[in-house]
């Protein structure tokens, strides 16, 4: 296999790597990384401390900072609001809640 392909988006803080076999170049692996700040988490845990209600009669926000690779994950797999709802209530995912309550 050929060195990946390797490009940044999102201000640098999402990174791809295509991997393709250069028999197969139409099969290929695509490995995404995303860095979030130090006090990523920290702040989330601010922003649920608040007192202000977010968002209006048919919205709120819930969670900040889902990593592109789950949304990615939804699209593919055509997530509805319950299979967000499990991936938002795991307690693996409680970095990226901003609201308390389950969803």
């Amino acid at each position: 296999m050929k060195r990946p392909l390797v490009y940044h988006s999102a201000g640098g803080h999402v990174r791809r790597e295509i991997h393709v076999d250069p028999a197969r170049p139409y099969d290929f692996t695509q490995v995404t990384t995303q860095d979030y700040p130090d006090d990523f988490a920290q702040r989330n845990r601010e922003i649920a401390d608040m007192k202000w209600s977010w968002g209006g009669k048919h919205t709120k926000l819930v969670a900040r900072g889902v990593p592109l690779s789950v949304y990615e994950q939804s699209v593919r797999e055509e997530w509805d609001e319950k299979r967000w709802a499990q991936w938002l209530n795991d307690p693996d995912n409680a970095a990226f809640r901003v609201w308390r309550g389950r969803v």
